[in-house]
Parts: C-alpha cells; structure tokens; sequence
C-alpha cells in the first residue's frame, strides 16, 4: 500500500523540478518567439503536473484516508498533522500561507485561524495574523468575527443562541451590507 504513493510523490517531485525548470526558460527566454516557445512548454508541463498530482490526490482519497482512520485516532492524526506543519521552515510556510488565504472561503479562514488559536505557539499564530492582514487586507481579515456562531456554541459578547442571537445575527448582517468589499 505505501510503495506505489511514495513512488507518485518521488514522480511529483520530479515533475515540480521540471516545471521550475520550465520557469526558470521564460524568464530568461528574452522576446518573441523564445519566449512564446517557452510559455508554451510551461504550459505544459504545468498541465502535466497537475494531471499526475490530481490523480495522486484522489488514489490517496480512496486508499491512504481509509486507512488511516481505521488505524488512528483524530487526536493522533492531528499530533501528526501539527508535527509535520512545525517542521515546515518559517518562510515557506509563509509562502504557502499567502497562496492558501487568497482561495480560502470564509468558513475556511475561520476554521483555519480557530485551529491555529487552539493549537498554535503564540509567536506562529502572530506571523498567520500579519501575513493575512498583509494579504488580504482589512476587511476581509475580519470576515471569522462576522460569521454567526456555530448553534450552541456561545456568540461575541456571551450570549447564547436565541433571541440575542438573532439580535447579533442581524447586527453582523447590517455591518458586512456597509462593507463594499463583502
């Protein structure tokens, strides 16, 4: 079960160094022809690279996930899922941070921003807080305070679901219909 996903990573792996290196051809590929015959090849092998890294995605949909939750708990796979995040160097992270908050949704920014104040040392959900206020500005940094609570769950300010929570539901409403950007 484990030879034939390592061996896919190893191919993507190779396929993300051949896109680098198709990058690396238009940018010093100069004008015209060079750099169309250039575009054209990144273009491919973007392409290539996301066919084999889709296909890999779903094989480990059906196969690895399964697997994995037969094996272990949710407290462990996310030990393991912290433990992998924490070996990420800072600056990549940070890269890959920018590109995963600019096709977050709201539900996903708040998700992602209550998982890293659950778990996140102080210092690593700071650097998530500016590189969101530096990447999406303002308004949409505040979209997680906008949402309604979950039911059940206790809303800003203390209050519970009910006629309070419709209060503040309504609230929320009325300041994002101000908001242009929302």
């Amino acid at each position: 079960m484990i030879d034939e996903p390592e061996a896919e990573h190893r191919e993507i792996e190779r396929r993300l160094d051949v896109a680098g290196e198709a990058i690396a051809a238009v940018r010093s590929a100069g004008d015209g022809d060079a750099w169309l015959g250039a575009g054209v090849a990144l273009n491919r092998r973007f392409n290539e690279l996301v066919a084999v890294s889709l296909a890999h995605h779903a094989r480990e949909e059906v196969t690895i996930l399964p697997a994995t939750w037969e094996h272990f708990y949710d407290a462990e796979l996310g030990a393991m899922q912290g433990a992998i995040v924490a070996s990420i160097p800072p600056d990549r992270y940070g890269e890959w941070l920018t590109w995963m908050l600019r096709g977050l949704s709201r539900p996903e920014l708040v998700g992602m921003f209550a998982g890293a104040r659950a778990s996140a040392p102080p210092p690593a959900l700071e650097g998530m807080t500016r590189r969101a206020e530096a990447t999406l500005g303002q308004a949409r940094r505040a979209w997680p305070s906008r949402l309604p609570p979950q039911p059940g769950r206790e809303a800003p300010g203390g209050q519970r679901d009910g006629k309070q929570h419709e209060h503040a539901d309504h609230e929320k409403r009325r300041r994002a219909a101000q908001d242009p950007v929302l």
